[in-house]
């Protein structure tokens, strides 16, 4: 990989290192989606897996050097655009041309990208972007950890009570209670709404809620 990457920089306009792991990789990985349990899924993710470790070999720099290269290329082949977005989305790597497009996409929720989380890395920072993002994606969880970091308290407070609500299901908790110590002490109030909503409702009813409540009871003498 290294030495394919060194030598497309040496030559920006070649094509056969690259063309070799589009063929070799991008599309048994990412030209077709194969549902868990089916002939073919194992191996599929294990090559994505190995495409992220690959990429991250190069380097942030270098990396995503190749890659600014190779996305006007990429953006006429499905495949190569869905493995490129993954891979940046998964190693947090903000490549200039895929995060110009991907905040142009915003504007027609239609056409956004499924992984607008990968705009949020810095962009969230934003007021605007923010509130579009939560908007689009009102129940993404990738987005809490971006947006816990960035939004005033008091916005982000607003965004996670209803979600906290309406979620009981212990999968979601970690990065609920994320967002919520991202706001320290003045959460509380909020956790303890949500506390009373998930324990006014009987473990007949709602098992996972009185979970959740108890959860919610046990950080709160952390949050204080």
């Amino acid at each position: 990989m290294a030495a394919m990457a060194a030598l497309d920089a040496a030559d920006p306009a070649g094509q056969a290192g690259w063309q070799a792991l589009v063929e070799t990789e991008f599309t048994p990985a990412y030209a077709t989606e194969i549902h868990w349990g089916k002939p073919g899924h194992r191996d599929q993710q294990e090559r994505r897996k190995v495409l992220h470790l690959l990429f991250r070999c190069l380097g942030q720099q270098e990396g995503s050097a190749l890659i600014a290269r190779r996305w006007p290329q990429a953006t006429k082949d499905p495949v190569q655009r869905r493995a490129l977005i993954e891979i940046c989305t998964f190693l947090r790597w903000r490549v200039e041309p895929m995060y110009t497009e991907a905040v142009a996409s915003l504007a027609n929720p239609k056409q956004a990208w499924p992984v607008a989380y990968y705009v949020a890395m810095d962009a969230a920072s934003d007021p605007a972007t923010a509130e579009t993002l939560m908007k689009l994606f009102p129940t993404n969880w990738e987005l809490y950890p971006t947006l816990a970091r960035n939004l005033k308290p008091d916005r982000l407070l607003a965004w996670i009570e209803p979600i906290a609500m309406a979620s009981s299901h212990p999968v979601n908790r970690p990065r609920i209670f994320t967002a919520w110590k991202a706001v320290g002490k003045a959460a509380v109030p909020s956790m303890e709404r949500v506390k009373a909503a998930m324990a006014a409702k009987t473990a007949e009813q709602d098992r996972l809620a009185a979970e959740y409540a108890k959860a919610i009871e046990n950080i709160a003498p952390e949050m204080k």
